[in-house]
């Protein structure tokens, strides 16, 4: 069973780490956002789920469960810092061309 759960952490990470690269990335939402940013919010938890399934199936040891607790929260936090610079990076171009146009 616990192969069943490893595909589905390997295909959850490989879509939804590329959705950026999808046209108009899912279309509008509102105030301006885009639903794969959205979604991007919901990443971490639909990667590490089924990778805590998988583990769980596969009745890991103690000692995996605390490597996998501590890569969850360096990943958790490498993809705040994702979208943080992101959002940061957008409120730039946003002042920039607010600029430009008013200037």
């Amino acid at each position: 069973m616990h192969s069943r759960w490893l595909a589905t952490t390997a295909l959850s990470y490989a879509v939804l780490h590329h959705l950026g690269l999808l046209p108009d990335g899912l279309g509008r939402a509102p105030q301006g956002t885009r639903w794969a940013d959205w979604l991007d919010l919901v990443v971490p938890w639909l990667v590490l789920t089924p990778a805590a399934a998988t583990l769980a199936a596969a009745e890991a040891s103690r000692r995996v469960w605390t490597s996998f607790a501590a890569g969850s929260v360096a990943y958790a936090s490498g993809h705040g810092i994702h979208l943080a610079a992101n959002s940061a990076g957008s409120a730039a171009v946003a002042v920039l061309l607010g600029a430009l146009t008013l200037g």
